[in-house]
């Protein structure tokens, strides 16, 4: 399972399942998406970080 995690400059976080993230057309703020499904709208002066990780196998 793929999710989007972002840490906002006012401290805060979001952790949610997605599986792309895009920059919008005019390159203020990130669109993620799960599937066709728009499920986040970040205004990229409130974005400290933001990546999409996947949930690993564990350790062997």
């Amino acid at each position: 399972m793929t999710r989007f995690i972002a840490e906002l400059n006012g401290g805060g976080h979001i952790n949610i399942a997605a599986d792309r993230m895009e920059l919008n057309q005019d390159g203020t703020g990130i669109l993620v998406y799960n599937g066709q499904a728009l499920v986040a709208f970040m205004d990229l002066s409130a974005v400290v970080t933001a990546y999409l990780s996947e949930l690993g196998g564990g350790r062997k």
